[in-house]
């Protein structure tokens, strides 16, 4: 904490990069070579993190039979996935492996719990407002359909995908209903544990039938992809400045209606990323405008 002190201070006091980098000590990767810093050698046991990363999953051990049993009964049975966890009981220790195994059973006990509530309210929504087929839409909905499904299917073919894979996880996935359609074609046949949902019925869910204290991350992922009237953001009374989006919105011509396209993913209070998009709306059709803004948490 000193050293960085003093580092601030000399970059406040306008010091020469030559005195900075006198205090900033480096030192050289034993097995590589490369330069690095003195805390990340210190940190590494002299190794610069590729290297140490490299050494570490060659470090693996052989799972013992009760270890294999319990990773068999949450679905972990792949090669890639044995390996893994080899590296983990290499690496870190038999400890680190049952904490791990421990709060993935807790997970898949919350699962067993939740996951035929949600699909039984899943079955009453069906109930009370039948989806119609794709062959029926019709105008700015047809369009829609065409705009989500690329959407989807591109979501489907990258690596993102795979949080939707997570054994022992319900897909909790809200649109709107062309989204809906759209989801039931491009994900049933891939996904078992999905659930498809309103944003009107998704919200019903937490607030009126989700009422318990248990992590609802601890059992499901939860993923978006909506298409809404585009509306400015209220601002809050800290920040009066405009943001980007309503930069974007303020300079989009004013004759014109616009749609926001959304789509996103978390699976974890601070794991997740989200994207959002203009589209101008011509007649029945629509056509993409502008992006509004990409996060990850």
């Amino acid at each position: 904490m000193l050293n960085r002190q003093i580092l601030l201070v000399l970059l406040l006091c306008g010091f020469k990069k030559g005195l900075v980098n006198v205090i900033i000590m480096k030192t050289n990767c034993a097995k590589c070579g490369v330069e690095i810093l003195l805390q990340t050698s210190n940190d590494n046991n002299g190794l610069c993190m590729p290297c140490k990363l490299k050494v570490d999953s060659q470090r693996t051990k052989p799972l013992t039979k009760k270890l294999k049993k319990r990773l068999t009964k949450l679905g972990y049975v792949s090669d890639k996935a044995i390996k893994y966890f080899e590296n983990i009981l290499g690496t870190e220790g038999e400890d680190s492996v049952i904490r791990y195994l421990d709060l993935e059973e807790e997970s898949l006990n919350l699962y067993h719990k939740w996951f035929p509530c949600v699909q039984e309210y899943e079955a009453k929504c069906r109930t009370e407002l039948l989806l119609p087929t794709h062959e029926s839409l019709t105008g700015l909905q047809l369009s829609e359909y065409r705009i989500l499904k690329e959407k989807m299917i591109a979501f489907r073919s990258s690596n993102d995908f795979r949080v939707l894979q997570i054994p022992n996880k319900v897909i909790l996935l809200k649109s709107t209903i062309p989204g809906l359609i759209t989801a039931k074609e491009v994900f049933i046949p891939k996904l078992k544990s999905i659930i498809l949902l309103l944003s009107r019925e998704m919200n019903t869910w937490f607030d009126s039938v989700y009422n318990e204290d248990d992590d609802i991350f601890m059992w499901a992922v939860k993923c978006w992809w909506l298409v809404e009237k585009a509306e400015k953001e209220p601002k809050d009374n800290v920040d009066k400045r405009p943001s980007f989006c309503e930069s974007i919105l303020d300079q989009a011509p004013k004759n014109i209606n616009y749609k926001t396209f959304s789509q996103g993913l978390q699976w974890g209070p601070l794991h997740g990323g989200s994207n959002k998009e203009l589209w101008k709306v011509c007649g029945e059709d629509m056509e993409f405008y502008n992006f509004l803004n990409v996060s990850c948490y």
